[in-house]
Parts: structure tokens; C-alpha cells; sequence
């Protein structure tokens, strides 16, 4: 099994730059460009302008993907360190959605016992031939049909980067708030920046950060829906366009939610 321990000197980011901060010239150039070519119609431009912002994040999210170690991504190595803070050698954990594994992984360095599921069959072999431990096992499943078929319950369950690519977000939740007492959910984090909000303003369409995604949430989306899906929420935290929380399961102290549990059609604007 590779190590994947959570015992690293976390990174900062640097705020002392020696002034004055220069900017690469490149980026000046073109930073100027625009300043100095005339435009006849501004909004017509700011539009144009957000949607070369995304175009140039997903790049760089993709050639991050490339050039760096899984446990060098932020998202990963923060995810690792979020739920070692919180899961010990009692918690039997369920990773629905694993991918190829590499959280399943690290979190069974300090849980007692973890299964991971995915729909890709290459993800899972992937994951079986990386990661190797006495307590860590990967399965092909698909998430709905898993949570259907078993009626032991368990103690922790990471939903990592699923809600957004599932039809039902929140019938995915109440059946997991079912079978779980501990709720990992990490989601993108719509509220990250103001460029949505300009892009609502400018009735232009929406772009989430990855084409396939069903759904992205804003932060108070997600709590509501968490709520009607019996998850209390427990902590939470806001970092590098992501939202995670850690909810408790409060299945039986109310009446149970119904299978029609809503799911949130589209970001708020509120």
C-alpha cells in the first residue's frame, strides 16, 4: 500500500511577497491589451471575459491533474487530513464513489475497516492493484443499488464529488442518513467566487465546473438539503472551491423524511 500518511507539515500560502509584486510580463501585457483596445459594448465584453475565466480554470485544474501527485492536489490531501481529525480505528467507512481510490486509501491508514464502491470498473481495478491493506477492499457497484441491497448499517460514509453527478441528490442522502451514523460530503462550492453571481446578473448561462455535473450547489442549498435529509451537520469547511461537512446521521428522532425527498434544481440566487 502506498503511504499515504496525514502526517505532513500542511502548506501555507505565502502572503509576505517582497514589494513591489511583480507581475509576469506576459500577464501585464495582456492585462494591458484589454485596457487599451476600445470597446463598444463592455457587457458584451465582461461576458466574453467570464467565460474565458472558465475555460482557463478548468485548464489549469486539468494540468494539475497531470503534473501532480494525487495526494500533492489540495483537494485530496485536505480531504485526508479532514477526515483523519475525525475518524478512528473503531469506524468501519463506506467510500461511495471511490474512483481509483486514493482517499479510501489514505483514510484506511486510521480507520478500523473501509470499503470503497464505483460504478468504473476500470477505477476499481485501478484500485485494487494500487492500494493493498488487510483492512481495505473495493468494490464495483453502483451507489443506489448498493445502499438498497445491504441493511447493515455502518459507521461512516464519504460521499466525495458524487452529489453534484447523481439525478436525486436528495434521495442519495436520506437512504446514506439510513445506513450511516457519521456523514463525510464534500461538493463544489458554488458561493467561491462572485463570477456565478456576475454571470446570473448578466442572465448569461450558467457553467458549472465540470460539464457532466447534474447539479452544483450554493452553501445554503446544501445545508437545507442536508437538513431535510435528516444530517445534522456537525462541522464544516470552505477551502479551494469546495464544500465539506461531517454530519451525524438523526434518522429516528423524527418522523422519517419520505423517498420523494427534494432535490435542488439549480443554484440559489439568494
Amino acid at each position: 500500500m502506498a503511504n499515504l500518511s496525514t502526517n505532513r507539515t500542511p502548506q501555507t500560502m505565502r502572503i509576505d511577497l517582497p514589494q513591489p509584486n511583480r507581475v509576469p510580463f506576459i500577464v501585464r501585457l495582456v492585462y494591458l491589451t484589454n485596457r487599451i483596445l476600445p470597446s463598444r459594448d463592455p457587457l458584451r465584453r465582461f461576458g466574453c471575459l467570464l467565460d474565458l475565466e472558465w475555460v482557463l480554470a478548468r485548464l489549469c485544474h486539468e494540468y494539475s491533474l497531470r503534473v501532480m501527485s494525487p495526494l500533492d492536489q489540495p483537494h485530496t490531501g485536505e480531504a485526508i487530513a479532514f477526515l483523519s481529525r475525525r475518524i478512528d480505528q473503531t469506524h468501519r467507512v463506506l467510500d461511495i464513489g471511490c474512483a481509483t481510490g486514493v482517499i479510501a486509501a489514505g483514510v484506511a491508514e486510521f480507520a478500523a475497516d473501509v470499503v470503497g464502491i464505483d460504478r468504473a470498473v476500470a477505477d476499481i481495478t485501478a484500485a485494487n492493484s494500487e492500494h493493498l491493506a488487510q483492512n481495505l477492499s473495493f468494490e464495483v457497484g453502483d451507489a443506489f443499488d448498493y445502499l438498497l441491497a445491504t441493511s447493515s448499517e455502518t459507521d461512516v460514509v464519504i460521499l466525495s464529488h458524487v452529489l453534484e453527478h447523481v439525478d436525486e441528490p436528495g434521495i442519495l442522502l436520506t437512504r446514506i442518513a439510513r445506513r450511516c451514523r457519521f456523514l463525510y460530503l464534500e461538493v463544489p462550492d458554488f458561493d467561491h467566487s462572485a463570477l456565478n453571481r456576475h454571470r446570473e446578473h448578466l442572465r448569461r448561462e450558467l457553467i458549472y465546473q465540470d460539464p457532466d455535473h447534474r447539479y452544483e450547489f450554493d452553501r445554503a442549498d446544501i445545508r437545507s438539503l442536508l437538513e431535510k435529509s435528516y444530517l445534522r451537520v456537525l462541522d464544516l469547511e470552505y477551502r479551494y472551491g469546495v464544500q465539506r461537512y461531517w454530519c451525524e446521521s438523526v434518522q429516528g428522532q423524527g418522523s422519517d423524511p419520505s423517498e420523494s425527498a427534494p432535490a435542488v434544481n439549480r443554484p440559489s440566487a439568494q
